[in-house]
């Protein structure tokens, strides 16, 4: 863990993105990083700003998974749930919506 971490802050935090892609790619290694960390107020604050780019369809449906998934660990069902069934129904066969699925399915067996 301690080498991640220096490797996090010497070599990945310093690097200058050259170009958007880049740009929106480390925005999304600090928000999973902050997430990985347990920090999700500020893991959700940097997924909600890259929701505010103009992000790929595919990219929208993961951050707005990891979204969901905040949710679920801060509590807040209601939120999480209505994010679930968003990429249910915008993910088409993608794997993230089938994992959607189980969450929603799962909540719906809790609750009865």
């Amino acid at each position: 863990m301690r080498r991640r971490k220096k490797l996090f802050k010497s070599d990945i935090s310093i690097q200058s993105p050259v170009n958007k892609r880049m740009t929106l790619l480390m925005k999304l290694i600090v928000a999973e990083r902050l997430f990985f960390l347990k920090k999700y107020e500020e893991s959700r604050e940097k997924f909600k700003e890259i929701l505010k780019e103009k992000v790929s369809k595919r990219i929208y449906l993961n951050v707005l998974y990891r979204l969901a998934q905040i949710d679920d660990k801060i509590g807040d069902v209601s939120s999480s749930k209505d994010k679930y069934k968003k990429i249910l129904d915008e993910g088409n066969k993608l794997w993230i919506a089938e994992k959607s699925k189980e969450h929603l399915s799962q909540m719906l067996d809790v609750l009865e």
